[in-house]
């Protein structure tokens, strides 16, 4: 009965492994192979070390499930290169709070750094312009990057003209990609959504 009623608690791969002990328990009871109170007692000791063992590898499979789970959705929602939200995750964290603002931004120089070094190297200054721009931007926006070298903001209480400025200048900052020490530009545009109307009585 105790292990029957842990299978509940149990995932779906141990639970067919708690029952299973349950039904072999009752059958080896009802077959006759327990003649004496000493055979019992041996069962119940076996079943009481046995239990808090399928106990923990069970809760061990469900934490993994779990962090499975929640590494599968971490990827679906952002960018594998540079860490950021992609696309999915940008529209995700748009229906929270309302947005101020909306800054899109496009890398300008980026292709002639990728075709001339390398994609090693483009991707190298993608992740750290991802990085210097996550930090201008900080806990007042959300960054995305949302194609190859483009990437948008959504701004939540703070000055959208100042934010865009912070990133142009991380943009332009000298990085060093391998022997070359090089930057790129950044276009930039805002855009601010449009003020709700108050119905009229």
């Amino acid at each position: 009965i105790a292990v029957a009623m842990l299978a509940f608690v149990a995932n779906e791969d141990t639970r067919v492994l708690f029952y299973s002990a349950a039904i072999g328990a009752l059958w080896f009871a009802s077959a006759g192979f327990v003649r004496s109170i000493d055979m019992w007692i041996v069962m119940v000791v076996v079943y009481l070390i046995l239990l808090p063992l399928l106990f923990f590898v069970s809760m061990t499979q469900r934490e993994r499930e779990l962090r499975h789970k929640l590494r599968t959705a971490h990827q679906v929602e952002h960018d594998a290169l540079t860490g950021l939200r992609n696309r999915t995750g940008l529209a995700r964290a748009m229906g929270g709070a309302p947005v101020d603002a909306v800054i899109a931004i496009d890398l300008d120089g980026f292709k002639d750094i990728n075709d001339t070094l390398g994609h090693e190297a483009g991707d190298e200054l993608l992740i750290v312009l991802a990085s210097r721009m996550d930090a201008a931007v900080g806990v007042s926006g959300v960054l995305a990057r949302t194609g190859g070298d483009e990437f948008s903001v959504l701004i939540r209480g703070a000055d959208a003209s100042a934010t865009a400025g912070q990133i142009l200048r991380a943009c332009r900052h000298r990085t060093t990609l391998g022997e070359v020490d090089d930057s790129v530009g950044a276009s930039i545009g805002l855009a601010f959504p449009q003020p709700r109307l108050e119905a009229r009585s």
